[in-house]
């Protein structure tokens, strides 16, 4: 009932709640008013002044009524804009059926350009470019790294023997162990559908024992969008009903200059690149099986090519906790985060065309 609501309208609500409430109340001190005086005259005079409090409640009973009623039920406006606001969450906006791996280590280098990208969605599905740039000369630097990294993952992809389903069920059944590229793996957190491609993954049978997944990059050090990503693809393969007990976890850091050197190699000098990868991160994890956390520079794999390894263990537990913190966003239980790096802000696209309203420092290119 809105404020402005008349005395007929309100009386029999405001009656009963002045009796549920204040009435009540006030006949819970008429004893002790009357106890408290001695004579006749006293109680007299006591029960006259509980009595005038009465009328002045029942005289006051529309508008206490009407303010109680209109802060207790919501107008058709504002129910209006709290649906609204429920089916705006970001999983709602959100362009595919599934929120792929990709778009969690996305919302863990930077979530408010996740929800500026999110406002107007790229054709290509890349975060990092605004629309309004995508495809020309200004954005041309992160399109390029984006596909040599594609050319990259190709090259990978091509040298490994691809199995069916059922020849996949062979091997687990029988304990034999074989490696998949790229395959497409699905699960669900709290309702939300994820998907993800892992670049490389050994098996040992049912058991997932290693995850390799590349980044061309020039930095050595393991980004927490890297670790992000490669927890939630061992949560995938827990979700397909894998051991993932003793997963390994392992990125593979290519400097941008050997960006295009695996796609000139055959198909047998990229196994045995995969198999030297995969080997030294399980010796350094067996030279020092207590650490958390493990780092090699300039691993050899071919002449002249040196690559970065940062390795650790997955935790279920944690990459539980990493979703459940994500999926909050997309489950509009929570505002998008900034990023606190002014480094990314510099260099942010967003930033350049002024749509980021939380940018810390100026577009510097």
């Amino acid at each position: 009932m809105a404020i402005g609501a008349s005395r007929k309208e309100s009386s029999t609500f405001g009656l009963a709640r002045v009796n549920l409430v204040t009435s009540r109340c006030l006949n819970s001190q008429l004893p002790r008013m009357i106890a408290s005086s001695g004579s006749f005259w006293q109680h007299a005079r006591a029960r006259a002044r509980w009595r005038r409090s009465q009328l002045y409640i029942r005289t006051s009973r529309t508008r206490r009524a009407c303010i109680s009623i209109a802060a207790a039920v919501p107008t058709i406006r504002q129910t209006g804009q709290m649906k609204r606001r429920k089916s705006a969450r970001p999983l709602d906006r959100f362009p595919y059926s599934e929120i792929g791996v990709s778009y969690f280590a996305e919302q863990a280098y930077c979530e408010k350009r996740v929800e500026l990208w999110l406002q107007n969605p790229t054709t290509s599905g890349l975060v990092s470019v605004p629309a309004a740039l995508e495809g020309l000369a200004e954005a041309q630097d992160q399109e390029d790294l984006v596909t040599s990294g594609k050319d990259f993952h190709e090259a990978v992809e091509s040298a490994t023997t691809p199995l069916s389903s059922s020849e996949i069920a062979r091997a687990v059944q029988s304990g034999r162990s074989f490696a998949l590229a790229e395959s497409r793996l699905t699960g669900e957190y709290r309702g939300v559908r994820l998907r993800g491609r892992p670049d490389h993954v050994f098996f040992d049978g049912r058991d997932a024992s290693c995850v390799l997944e590349y980044k061309v990059t020039d930095s050595n050090q393991l980004q927490t969008s890297h670790r992000v990503q490669l927890l939630l693809y061992g949560y995938l393969l827990g979700q397909q009903n894998f051991n993932v007990d003793n997963l390994i976890l392992v990125c593979v850091l290519v400097p941008r200059r050997h960006d295009t050197w695996l796609a000139k190699l055959a198909p047998s000098r990229i196994r045995k690149f995969l198999t030297t990868i995969r080997a030294e991160a399980e010796s350094l994890i067996a030279a020092q099986p207590s650490r958390k956390n493990w780092h090699q520079m300039g691993v050899e794999i071919s002449r002249g090519i040196h690559v970065n390894l940062r390795v650790f263990r997955y935790d279920q537990q944690r990459a539980e906790s990493e979703l459940e913190f994500f999926t909050a966003y997309w489950l509009g239980g929570r505002d998008a985060i900034r990023t606190t790096m002014e480094s990314k802000c510099a260099l942010c696209q967003y930033n350049q065309l002024n749509l980021c309203p939380v940018a810390q420092v100026e577009y510097s290119g």
